[in-house]
């Protein structure tokens, strides 16, 4: 599937989460492909709901990546996951991409992604029951400060 999309598409990096990724990203590399892990921390989590409130991020309509998004948690002070049997494979994606494009962002001398926001709310779940301003029904994908994602 990888080498579909970079046939058709320029790929600059591929990231994967840390579960269950070191194979793939080692196939990748021996394929040239720049490939690494990231882990998320706390912060990560954070800085996505201050940008998604701050109206710097606006997510696609996709009913499952909101109910994943919706039920994350905070199981410990420095760790948000999904309830059990739950996933959060969409969500950690969107998390994951918004910050390698802040860490992108920073090293270029700054894009204003890291606008400052202030949080309305306790979690995303607030933000999403309260309307769908945040959920345009015709962007095809994440637009952050103008760049589609």
């Amino acid at each position: 599937i990888i080498e579909g999309i970079r046939a058709k598409v320029s790929v600059q990096a591929l990231y994967c989460d840390r579960w269950n990724s070191a194979m793939l990203v080692q196939k990748l590399r021996g394929r040239g492909v720049k490939a690494d892990t990231v882990k998320l921390e706390y912060d990560d989590f954070e800085m996505f709901k201050r940008l998604l409130y701050a109206g710097n991020i606006q997510l696609p309509k996709n009913d499952r990546l909101l109910s994943e998004l919706k039920s994350l948690q905070q199981i410990t002070k420095e760790r948000i996951d999904h309830p059990e049997g739950g996933h959060n494979d969409m969500a950690v994606t969107v998390v994951m991409g918004v910050k390698m494009l802040a860490k992108a962002s920073s090293a270029d001398g700054g894009l204003g992604l890291l606008a400052e926001g202030e949080f309305v709310g306790d979690n995303l779940q607030g933000v999403m029951d309260e309307g769908s301003d945040y959920v345009p029904e015709t962007t095809p994908g994440i637009m952050i400060d103008g760049f589609q994602l």
